[in-house]
């Protein structure tokens, strides 16, 4: 634990700059409306989902939480509280994504919000980094790890990606049926190898997946590579 902390005493400042600069710069970029005519762009008055996405606080603030949460854990949750007569969502109201868990069943997506399951077509759900087979984002340092694991030993890599350095990085539950410790740890290494070399990780009909330590493993990580503030701005761009 205490490895963890100094590592992210040595990172947390770049890291933050980093986040901050993105989410001002986003959630303070012009948005306006326009519909064509006759081949010409007209501007329009913004629909309300665009002013005030969930009816209470001002798009700047919510494109800058939700850019913040993009850039720290590579997703972004809301609650679509109500839709258009088109279809389209009018109200999402945003939720703190250390409260969701996004399920997979037959290669269908479901998600939790605390303790209640919320219909998939109810969910707003903007990720970035995305990989090839899951339904999650990555954070641009759990992407940089996941590209450039190549240069490091691949058992070190996940054990200290994984392992959280004793904190754990991911919580991985088979929710039908109750594992014996033979097949938890076939399961457990079968991940871990996997998805440590950047590869889809295949299971069986009901996964759920949830994020407990990923900053901590993104701090061992940073430390490990003992990254540069350059090269830690190089992985948000």
């Amino acid at each position: 634990a205490k490895s963890v902390r100094r590592a992210d005493s040595h990172a947390s400042d770049v890291k933050w700059a980093c986040l901050r600069l993105r989410a001002d710069l986003v959630s303070t970029t012009p948005l306006d409306v326009f519909r064509e005519r006759d081949g010409l762009l007209f501007e329009v008055d913004k629909p309300p989902v665009l002013k005030s996405p969930d009816g209470k606080i001002d798009v700047t603030e919510w494109l800058y939480s939700t850019q913040f949460d993009l850039d720290d854990v590579g997703n972004t949750f809301g609650l679509i509280k109500q839709k258009t007569a088109l279809g389209y969502p009018s109200i999402i109201e945003l939720v703190p994504v250390e409260s969701v868990t996004v399920r997979v069943k037959d290669g269908q997506v479901s998600y939790q919000f605390g303790s209640e399951i919320i219909p998939s077509e109810m969910v707003w759900h903007e990720r970035q980094f995305t990989t090839s087979g899951s339904p999650m984002g990555l954070s641009p340092t759990a992407h940089a790890a996941l590209t450039l694991s190549g240069y490091l030993n691949a058992a070190e890599f996940a054990a200290d990606w994984f392992a959280g350095r004793a904190i754990p990085a991911a919580h991985l539950r088979n929710a039908e049926k109750r594992l014996n410790k033979p097949e938890a740890a076939e399961v457990k290494q079968s991940f871990i190898d996997t998805v440590a070399t950047g590869d889809v990780f295949v299971t069986g009909s009901d996964w759920e997946y949830s994020v407990l330590g990923a900053k901590a493993s993104e701090s061992a990580f940073l430390d490990m590579l003992k990254a540069s503030a350059p090269a830690q701005c190089r992985f948000y761009g």
